[in-house]
């Protein structure tokens, strides 16, 4: 009999400590009954500064920061936690915004946060979101886990874990190969985007397909063939439609390249710790 998927499973917090940072009480309020519903342990504050320092003080097991805040924004206080000597540079952060557009949605993932979501939250999304985050128990692979359920950012090691029988260093190796890699491809994608060098986009989209397969995403081959594909179109009609689409590449190399960034220190990490 298969167990049930974390979207599935009755919705139950009970004992998960939940750090909440939002300046409206209103807002504070409606999110700390709907989690105290299911039975988490709700902690509030104000704005970024008192949740960093609640971080340093106590154990989450996930973290809800307000975009907007005085004194320190959400994004902000994303990058002092993760920075953190503390058990919460881990945990599961999602971000909570009055409004989103996709390239905002990629710069939240791209700066550590797990997922990020509009407000006022539907209970019938944020709840399995959550879920989803606080059931995962392998923490080296719970980082940039979008709003939706398949993320086409999201790094998945199942693959290099296979091929290398689950062995840190190697996927930490693996993942360092990578990082040299796409550097260097990033920096050429700057220049092709800022000079509309569709030949050079499309060779990059070529190489980025295979190195990005090994690591699990493969959600943008789609994209990555058409960038390829029209790049080599004669006198191509919209090259501006092209141009955006380069642009967006930028954004999602850029939060891929974080997500390897953090996954290669904790592989390191771990592979030194059993060693």
């Amino acid at each position: 009999m298969k167990s049930a998927s974390p979207d599935h499973m009755p919705i139950d917090f009970t004992g998960k400590r939940i750090l909440v940072a939002d300046d409206m009480q209103l807002n504070q309020y409606l999110i700390a009954q709907l989690l105290g519903e299911k039975g988490a342990v709700v902690v509030t504050v104000s704005d970024g500064q008192e949740a960093v320092s609640r971080c340093q003080e106590q154990r989450f097991d996930l973290i809800i920061l307000d975009i907007r805040m005085p004194n320190l924004d959400g994004v902000e206080t994303c990058r002092a936690i993760r920075k953190l000597n503390s058990p919460n540079a881990l945990v599961p952060i999602v971000g909570l915004t009055a409004h989103m557009f996709e390239d905002e949605q990629v710069n939240y993932f791209s700066l550590g946060m797990n997922a990020a979501v509009t407000k006022p939250v539907e209970p019938d999304s944020f709840f399995p979101l959550l879920q989803r985050l606080l059931t995962n128990d392998s923490v080296l692979d719970s980082t940039l886990i979008a709003a939706t359920t398949d993320s086409e950012l999201r790094i998945d090691l199942t693959y290099l874990k296979k091929v290398s029988n689950n062995n840190p260093s190697f996927i930490a190796m693996m993942l360092a190969s990578f990082l040299r890699n796409s550097d260097q491809l990033q920096q050429r994608l700057v220049v092709a985007v800022d000079t509309a060098d569709l030949k050079m986009i499309g060779e990059i989209a070529h190489q980025l397909k295979f190195s990005l397969g090994v690591l699990g995403v493969k959600a943008l081959d789609e994209k990555l063939g058409w960038l390829q594909q029209q790049a080599l179109v004669t006198g191509l009609q919209d090259k501006e439609s092209y141009m955006v689409r380069s642009r967006r590449l930028q954004l999602k190399l850029n939060a891929i390249i974080e997500q390897a960034l953090f996954l290669q220190e904790q592989y390191a990490q771990y592979s030194t710790g059993n060693t």
